[in-house]
C-alpha cells in the first residue's frame, strides 16, 4: 500500500510539473492547485490525526466522516489518483499539440471606470432585495447564513441574485487589480487611479461586509480567482509579489467561516490566525472524502440520475419548476450524513455512484479536454481569456457539486463574458 500510494503520488506530482513546464500558464496552475485541494488535501489530514501529527483533527474520526487509515481509504485514494492522472494526462496531451496560431489578439484596454460602476449596480440590487435581513443581522449581531442559503423568500429570483454578487465581486476584484497595476502590460483606459483605487477598495469592503452578514464567502472567491486567473495569464514566473496577495485575499474571505458560527471575543489578529489554521486543517476539503464515504458505506448504484439532473437544472425555475431530486442528497441518505450542507460531493465520486469506475474516468476526460480548450482558445483570444477565467473562478465550487457543477462552469464562463462586454476596449494601433 505505501509503495503504490508513493508512486501514485510521484507521478501525479510529475504531471503536474510538465503542465506547468511546457505552458507557464498561472491560470492553469490555479486549476491545478484547486484539484489538489478539494481532492487530495483531506488525506494529509487524515494521515497528520492518524500519526498524532497534529492536533484538533478529531473532527473527521467521527461522526458524519468516519475516516480512519484502513483498505477502504487506500482504494477511495487509488480512485481519485487515478481520475486525477487521466485529468491531468489529457490536458497535458492537449495543450503540448503543436497548433496553428490563426490570429494575434488584439491589443485591448480595460475600462476601470466602466468596472466600477458594474460592480456597484451589481452589489446594489440584491442589498436592495436583502435590506430587511441585512438590518437585522446589523441589529441583532448574528449571522444571516440560514436566511441567505434558504432564499425561501425570493423563488426563481434568488438563484440571480447571488449571480450578481458573483458578477460585482469579479468587477470590483479586477478593478482593484487594473487600478493598483498588479502586473506589467495591463493597459488602463482613462480614469483617475488613485480614485479607482480607493472606491475599488471600498466597495470590496462593503461587498465584503454583506456576505460576512450572510456568511456566505463564494462570491468573493468567484472573483477573486477570475481577477487573478485574467490579470496573470500573460505572466510566466512566480513571485512572492504576486503569490502573497492571493494568500492574503484567501485567508481573509475564509474568515467568513468562521464569523458565521458568531464567535466570541476573538481580536482580529486572532481571526485572522484562526481562519489561516481552517484552510489548512479544514476548509472545504472534507469533499476529498466523498469516495471515501460511497465505499464505506456501500452507496447504491444511481444509474446516470446525476446526468438527468443536470438537464433538469440547465432549465429556468420559471420554465419548468419541477427539480428531480439533488443527487447529494441522495449521497447523504445513503451515507447517513446530514442533508443540505454545504460539503457537497465531490465531481469523480458523482461519476463514479452514476457509471462505476469507467464513468468517473470519462469524467476526467470530459473535464480534461474542455479545460486544455479553453486554456488553448484563451492564449488567442481576449474575449476567451475572461471566459476560462469565469471557468477557473467556478471550480471550488463546481468540484464540490458533482455532475450538477457543470451547470456552475457554464455559469462562470457566461459571467466571464459579461465582465469583457464590459470592461475591454481594443486599441487602434494607428
Amino acid at each position: 500500500m505505501i509503495a503504490t500510494t508513493i508512486l501514485l503520488g510521484l507521478i501525479y506530482s510529475y504531471l503536474n510539473y510538465l503542465i506547468w513546464e511546457k505552458t507557464r500558464s498561472i491560470p492553469l496552475l490555479l486549476i491545478q492547485v484547486i484539484l489538489y485541494f478539494y481532492t487530495f488535501h483531506i488525506y494529509w489530514i487524515v494521515i497528520l490525526h492518524h500519526f498524532n501529527i497534529a492536533t484538533g483533527l478529531e473532527y473527521i474520526m467521527d461522526y458524519p466522516f468516519m475516516a480512519s487509515m484502513n483498505e477502504v481509504m487506500f482504494i477511495s485514494y487509488v480512485q481519485y489518483m487515478l481520475f486525477a492522472l487521466i485529468y491531468l494526462l489529457t490536458i497535458l496531451l492537449w495543450v503540448i499539440m503543436p497548433r496553428r496560431q490563426d490570429f494575434e489578439p488584439a491589443p485591448y484596454a480595460i475600462n476601470c471606470r466602466l468596472l466600477l460602476y458594474g460592480g456597484i449596480f451589481c452589489f446594489l440590487i440584491p442589498v436592495l432585495f436583502w435590506l430587511k435581513e441585512l438590518m437585522w443581522v446589523f441589529s441583532s449581531g448574528l449571522s444571516g447564513y440560514a436566511v441567505y442559503k434558504s432564499g425561501a423568500d425570493f423563488g426563481v429570483l434568488y438563484p440571480v441574485l447571488r449571480l450578481l454578487f458573483d458578477l460585482s465581486a469579479a468587477l470590483l476584484f479586477l478593478a482593484l487589480f487594473v487600478a493598483i497595476k498588479f502586473t506589467r502590460g495591463l493597459k488602463k483606459n482613462g480614469g483617475r487611479k488613485n480614485l479607482e483605487l480607493v472606491l475599488s477598495a471600498i466597495m470590496l469592503v462593503m461587498l465584503y461586509w454583506v456576505l460576512m452578514s450572510f456568511g456566505d464567502k463564494t462570491s468573493l472567491y468567484f472573483g477573486l480567482f477570475f481577477s487573478l486567473s485574467v490579470v496573470l495569464a500573460n505572466q510566466r514566473k512566480l513571485n512572492i509579489k504576486r503569490i502573497l496577495p492571493f494568500v492574503v485575499f484567501v485567508v481573509l474571505i475564509n474568515t467568513i467561516s468562521i464569523l458565521r458560527h458568531n464567535p466570541v471575543g476573538l481580536s482580529i489578529i486572532d481571526l485572522v490566525t484562526v481562519s489561516a489554521k481552517h484552510m489548512i486543517f479544514h476548509g472545504e476539503a472534507v469533499s476529498g472524502l466523498s469516495q471515501y464515504i460511497l465505499l464505506n458505506n456501500n452507496v447504491a448504484f444511481y444509474g446516470g440520475k446525476s446526468a438527468l439532473f443536470l438537464l433538469n437544472i440547465l432549465l429556468p425555475r420559471f420554465l419548468y419548476p419541477y427539480r428531480l431530486e439533488d443527487p447529494y442528497e441522495y449521497f447523504a441518505f445513503q451515507s447517513d450524513l446530514p442533508s443540505g450542507t454545504g460539503w457537497g460531493i465531490h465531481y469523480a465520486t458523482d461519476w463514479y455512484m452514476n457509471f462505476g469506475i469507467v464513468g468517473m474516468l470519462l469524467g476526467a476526460i470530459f473535464l480534461g479536454l474542455f479545460s486544455a480548450y479553453l486554456y488553448n482558445k484563451s492564449k488567442f483570444s481576449t474575449r476567451w481569456l475572461f471566459v476560462f477565467g469565469g471557468f477557473i473562478a467556478s471550480y471550488p465550487l463546481s468540484f464540490r457539486a458533482g455532475i450538477a457543477g457543470i451547470k456552475n462552469m457554464a455559469l462562470g464562463m457566461v459571467l466571464g463574458l459579461i465582465v469583457y462586454y464590459i470592461a475591454c476596449r481594443k486599441i487602434i494601433v494607428r
